[in-house]
């Protein structure tokens, strides 16, 4: 946990975000298939709205960019889209 905060300025970046998926999308491309993100999503009670919302459609742009299934973590809850409950 501590060396994930430590490199968060570099790794908590849209790039560095679309760089892991990246790695995903050349194993689906080398192999011929489909691929599903099956959870993704940001903790309410450590971020800002407008964060949360930005992160969300960023991940899921490029996901869907790259062809992938995807489902988020939880629509109301603690990794909810809008404010719990």
């Amino acid at each position: 946990m501590d060396s994930s905060l430590a490199s968060y300025k570099n790794d908590g970046t849209v790039q560095r975000v679309r760089q892991l998926i990246d790695i995903a999308a050349d194993f689906q491309s080398q192999r011929h298939v489909p691929l599903l993100c099956g959870e993704f999503g940001v903790y309410m009670l450590n971020s800002d709205n407008d964060d949360r919302i930005y992160w969300y459609s960023v991940v899921r742009d490029y996901l869907e960019q790259k062809g992938f299934a995807w489902t988020i973590w939880d629509y109301k809850g603690g990794f909810g889209l809008f404010e719990k409950g």
